[in-house]
């Protein structure tokens, strides 16, 4: 039984480091510069998966960032049915530090800041092997820091306005037990944004070692184990 069990988080480790990216939010509600979604290492690969709507058209996500630090910052959007288009996200990066920005979200007078669009770039689609998701894709922005202090990302769609993209930030694939546990519900709710049945993907083969060893198990077991379970 112990083998099955080692068995079984050694296959949820492996599923969790063949995911790209952290998920930040899915599907989250209203955010702004005073109640924005915390990156605590915006090196680390984590992403954020917004469906820009009224009333949420733009998604904050604030940080810390140290001067000369270099981040890294992809953005997509859905890979939806053809009835539905391209949605050409942009993100502006927010601080104190930066200049005058013009953006179509309203931004206080003391901070400035830094645009990034993707209307003149050619996507390419991106198929996600481990949910199964397909999304249009654009080049990585690298952008160093000036000075040490808290940022923002901005994502929003700039026309139309509303629309689903998403915003990738970090490198560094690192996941916790928690994270590795709530994989199946992640999936999910993943497949859910990109508009596509709920199982698929990785999650299949989920499903089948967690069916492969509750089998085992039983067959393990025998009779005199169902018994005491209580199954006859």
């Amino acid at each position: 039984m112990n083998k099955l069990l080692f068995f079984l988080v050694v296959m949820l480790f492996l599923c969790a480091n063949s995911f790209a990216h952290k998920p930040i939010v899915i599907n989250g509600g209203p955010s702004s510069i005073d109640n924005p979604y915390y990156i605590e290492d915006v090196d680390i690969s984590q992403v954020a998966y917004h469906n820009a709507t009224q009333g949420k058209l733009e998604i904050w996500l604030k940080f810390f960032g140290k001067e000369n630090q270099k981040i890294k910052i992809q953005l997509g959007s859905p890979k939806l049915d053809d009835s539905k288009p391209v949605y050409f996200p942009a993100c502006a990066i927010i601080s104190k530090s930066l200049p005058p920005v013009t953006v179509p979200f309203a931004v206080p007078i003391e901070y400035g800041g830094q645009v990034f669009t993707t209307q003149s770039q050619k996507p390419e689609i991106f198929h996600e092997e481990f949910t199964g998701t397909y999304s249009w894709i654009f080049p990585t922005i690298e952008y160093i820091l000036p000075k040490t202090g808290d940022y923002y990302i901005v994502g929003y769609i700039p026309e139309p306005r509303e629309g689903k993209f998403w915003i990738a930030v970090g490198e560094k694939e690192k996941f916790g037990f928690l994270d590795i546990l709530g994989l199946p519900k992640t999936i999910i709710d993943v497949r859910n944004f990109h508009e596509v049945f709920p199982i698929g993907g990785i999650l299949i083969w989920f499903w089948f070692i967690i069916l492969f060893i509750i089998l085992t198990f039983f067959s393990l077991l025998g009779l005199g184990g169902l018994y005491l379970i209580g199954v006859i």
